[in-house]
């Protein structure tokens, strides 16, 4: 039954979906954008559904959040929640930036949290806060007493960041090459609280979020 509807699809559409081989069968390009367009319907269907049936007190929230907000903010947040809507439920995803703005975009989640700059046009974007980048340095640094450090102070310091995946690279990057910033000695990590050991541990300075 299946495999007829497949055929009347390419039929009806004058192109094939699937390239079949003695051993496989996989998608054709055709095929393959037919089935981005079809993952759009089936969502769209999906979310008039959930507009229709889902309840504020019972229904069920998709959050995403990118790894350095995510341990910091959400649970203050979900335990908020929870205590005015117990019977609701809440799903959480932690992900890098383009993964959940491809899952937003898809319906997958239904809201992501991200950092600034965002390249979502597509996506309704809505400014929660601003907070600084602090400089984070071991207690026993010579720049450690100093209540404001210039670039050029820490022109030379081997750097520890999070890896090049991390939206909070791109910001690091971006304020070091305005500040013509050249880090010496790179360390990549994937978590914040990593950073923070290894600074403590005098391994380099590094960026973080306040």
């Amino acid at each position: 039954t299946l495999s007829r509807r497949v055929q009347g699809l390419e039929s009806e559409l004058g192109q094939p979906l699937f390239e079949r081989t003695s051993r496989a069968m996989v998608l054709s390009h055709v095929g393959t954008k037919f089935v981005e367009r079809a993952r759009l319907v089936v969502s769209v269907l999906e979310e008039a559904a959930a507009e229709f049936t889902d309840s504020a007190e019972t229904g069920l929230v998709r959050i995403g959040c990118i790894p350095t907000i995510a341990p910091y903010l959400l649970p203050g947040l979900l335990s908020a929640f929870a205590a005015t809507h117990a019977s609701a439920q809440v799903s959480v995803r932690e992900e890098t930036t383009e993964s959940l703005i491809s899952a937003c975009r898809d319906g997958v989640v239904d809201i992501a949290i991200l950092a600034d700059p965002v390249a979502a046009p597509h996506l309704e974007r809505i400014k929660l806060y601003e907070e600084e980048l602090l400089l984070l340095l071991p207690i026993d640094h010579e720049l450690a007493d100093h209540k404001t450090v210039s670039a050029a102070a820490i022109e030379g310091n081997p750097m520890v960041l999070l890896s090049a995946e991390h939206c909070l690279s791109d910001a690091v990057g971006s304020f070091c090459n305005d500040q013509t910033l050249q880090p010496m000695g790179v360390e990549r990590v994937h978590q914040l609280a990593m950073i923070q050991e290894l600074g403590s541990l005098g391994h380099g300075v590094s960026l973080v979020p306040e």
